[in-house]
């Protein structure tokens, strides 16, 4: 190995600038080397921008998703608040339809106890009852010829006449 890298040393001597030549495996390994750990800072510079690009999108997103549970907490107050308005509204309504009803049912009783109550304590007239009676019985006995009960039928005409004149 002495003998080979002296001579090429005298024959890479034109080409370098100093006294010391490297064997070309040595020199394709030192190359590949500083090739590989050139690459992996490369890498790992990537891989730490990607990470630091991963953990601002994840602030973002976690810094998007506590404003909206926020807004969503904050809806959800205000539409609590509605519906309890809401019901309070919906009772009170419902209490007036009640008190309303009660009255309504208190004034038809009082209006029933002051038009159809008199007309109930009255006794009901009877008008022209004998002469229906006879004309009814004189029909009854004789039920296809009519001609025998017409006296009766002319009185009971007059009755009713004479009851509608005096209503009037």
């Amino acid at each position: 190995m002495g003998q080979s890298s002296s001579t090429a040393n005298s024959v890479n001597q034109e080409n370098l600038v100093s006294g010391v030549s490297l064997d070309p495996e040595l020199e394709e390994a030192i190359v590949r080397d500083f090739s590989n750990q050139s690459l992996q800072e490369e890498w790992d510079k990537f891989r730490r921008e990607v990470i630091i690009r991963r953990n601002e999108r994840l602030e973002k997103r976690n810094a998007a998703l506590l404003e909206a549970q926020q807004r969503q907490q904050a809806n959800h107050a205000a539409m609590q608040e509605r519906l309890t308005a809401l019901h309070e509204r919906r009772d009170q309504l419902l209490a007036t339809f009640a008190d309303e009803s009660v009255s309504i049912r208190y004034d038809i009783q009082r209006l029933e106890e002051t038009y159809l109550g008199v007309a109930e304590q009255t006794p009901p007239v009877d008008y022209c009852l004998g002469e229906r009676a006879h004309w009814i019985d004189c029909s009854k006995k004789y039920g296809t010829d009519m001609r025998p009960c017409s006296d009766y039928l002319a009185a009971l005409e007059r009755c009713v006449n004479r009851t509608i004149t005096e209503s009037i």
